[in-house]
């Protein structure tokens, strides 16, 4: 099947060879949103933002191109967000007694979930006492949740002490837009 020519919004047509190129899957929205990032209403074209944003998707406040603020506190506008996550130390017994690490989160983002890639590495770390223990892959639906488990005796870390552990989720969109990190505390489950 042919793919139809992307709508061309006006601020674009100066470059129309881009408007005749087939549509892909970032390919622009109907309502004439950019294909790159940029904002269909005057913003950059290159993934910085209306607001004066810089050419590698950084915000002209000092935020970071990866979706955090120069302060660290927030992520920025286009970011994902979590709005739920759990996580536990269990048992599991299969001829053998092992413990492994098991995270849940649900994440939204307002280009929409599908923007979330369904392999998030390295979302879900392991800490004791601010160190870092280990960093876990996330495998993510298109509805935005998102799991994984794995051996505790392979990070090093003895779920009779579950409390005393922290793990940390942070979610990245397709465009490198990264979460706000949500802690928990560890401790035995479910």
């Amino acid at each position: 099947m042919r793919a139809l020519p992307r709508p061309c919004p006006r601020w674009l047509l100066a470059f129309a060879a881009a408007c005749a190129a087939p549509a892909d899957d970032t390919a622009a929205k109907a309502d004439g949103g950019a294909t790159d990032g940029g904002a269909a209403d005057g913003g950059a074209a290159d993934g910085g933002g209306a607001d004066g944003g810089g050419t590698d998707g950084a915000s002209a406040d000092g935020g970071s191109a990866d979706g955090g603020s120069a302060d660290g506190g927030s992520s920025s506008d286009d970011a994902p967000t979590v709005t739920s996550a759990d996580a536990w130390c269990e048992e599991r017994v299969s001829g053998t007694t092992i413990w492994i690490w098991r995270v849940f989160a649900t994440a939204t983002d307002p280009q929409g979930t599908d923007t979330l890639p369904a392999l998030q590495e390295g979302a879900a770390r392991l800490r004791e006492a601010g160190a870092e223990l280990s960093a876990q892959a996330l495998a993510c639906d298109a509805a935005g949740g998102c799991s994984t488990s794995f051996d505790a005796a392979a990070t090093g870390s003895d779920c009779a002490r579950a409390a005393d552990y922290t793990l940390q989720v942070v979610i990245t969109d397709e465009d490198g837009n990264a979460s706000s990190p949500v802690e928990l505390t560890g401790r035995v489950g479910p």
